[in-house]
């Protein structure tokens, strides 16, 4: 086979351009992306530890908040929240973790490290509504007479949840406050012999 190589060294060109020609236009704008409110929805709830049961340990609400202006659905997805554990009790001594909204699962995993709780889910939260969760657990250790669990977030960034339409990223309405959850008391059942 044999190969050609050209080798151009000089070009000249008669061709001559006067006059005006136009653009596309670009335009730039203003968005404002859809924010969350993020509330504590728990109560102060004593237990006693029976077996294989499922507790409620935590809950709070997420609602969307689109900008004034704005007339179309702007609905979020919620993907992730970290949570903190303030109490004395060992994350480690608890099973089947999960996120609960409206009585079904909607966590999709829950990684336990230390004193944190990151929980991943894909849930959508509609235009205008408020969305209630519980942070909910099977009990299978209480190392205290009574442990305790109280949750709290530190900034915003403990949550992820993007704008459905745009796919940009949300953030929490100005004056973010960190969520902080009351505190859930378990206790180890009496046995008798």
């Amino acid at each position: 086979a044999c190969m050609a190589s050209w080798r151009i060294n000089a070009l000249t060109s008669s061709a001559n351009f006067s006059g005006s020609f136009t653009t596309n236009t670009l335009r730039t704008s203003n968005y404002s992306v859809t924010k969350f409110k993020l509330e504590n929805a728990s109560t102060e709830s004593s237990y006693n530890v029976d077996g294989d049961d499922i507790y409620e340990l935590g809950a709070f609400k997420v609602t969307t908040s689109k900008p004034t202006n704005v007339t179309e659905t702007r609905d979020l997805n919620f993907k992730t929240i970290t949570l903190y554990q303030s109490g004395s009790a060992n994350l480690a001594n608890l099973k089947d973790i999960y996120l609960e909204r409206n009585g079904e699962e909607v966590s999709s995993s829950v990684d336990v490290d230390g004193k944190t709780i990151t929980i991943q889910l894909n849930d959508t939260i509609k235009d205008g509504a408020t969305a209630t969760y519980y942070v909910k657990a099977k009990v299978a250790y209480v190392e205290k007479t009574t442990d305790t669990y109280q949750f709290y977030t530190k900034n915003t960034s403990d949550l992820v949840v993007d704008e459905i339409s745009s796919g940009i990223r949300s953030s929490a309405l100005t004056g973010f406050t960190t969520l902080v959850s009351n505190v859930y008391q378990v206790s180890g059942s009496d046995l008798s012999f």
